[in-house]
């Protein structure tokens, strides 16, 4: 991982923690750094999808100060799931990543929920799987949608 790339995510896990705080919807606010993980795993496959995942996860972590590791296992997992349809899709369409982000959104929250069960941390699975999970992964993919043409055209310049 290039230290550029690895500057746009320790920046993305400040915004994520600052200003998209006074974005959230219905008490869900998007999760920039996710979305930038699935961008990466869609563009450079499931191992560089899921190396990505697990350090952006890590600083996610890191920023949050409790339950070390939790991001990073359940971003590790979406970089890569998204990774693995990385050679079948056409990565040039912004609904087409919509839609990889809406799917990898909702099974990375089943993720989530999964772990927070073994860490004894019990949430109603309607609140946590229909309202948190599928309007984050709503709101996930609106904003797949609205910077996937941004990271289109930077990513060479940061990866290459």
């Amino acid at each position: 991982m290039r230290a550029a790339v690895l500057g746009v995510f320790m920046l993305a896990v400040f915004i994520q923690n600052t200003v998209l705080d006074s974005l959230q919807l219905f008490g869900i606010k998007p999760d920039l750094v996710f979305v930038l993980v699935i961008f990466s795993a869609l563009l450079r496959g499931q191992k560089e999808g899921a190396f990505t995942g697990f350090v952006a996860g890590f600083l996610m972590d890191l920023a949050a100060g409790s339950y070390l590791g939790l991001n990073a296992l359940a971003l590790l997992a979406a970089g890569y799931l998204a990774g693995i349809m990385q050679t079948a899709l056409y990565k040039d369409n912004p609904f087409v990543v919509a839609l990889v982000t809406l799917l990898v959104s909702f099974l990375t929250g089943l993720i989530y929920y999964l772990l927070f069960l073994y860490l004894g941390i019990f949430i109603s699975p309607e609140m946590a799987l229909g309202r948190i999970t599928l309007f984050g992964a709503v709101y996930n993919a609106l904003v797949a949608l609205l910077l996937y043409r941004w990271f289109f055209r930077t990513y060479p310049r940061v990866y290459q």
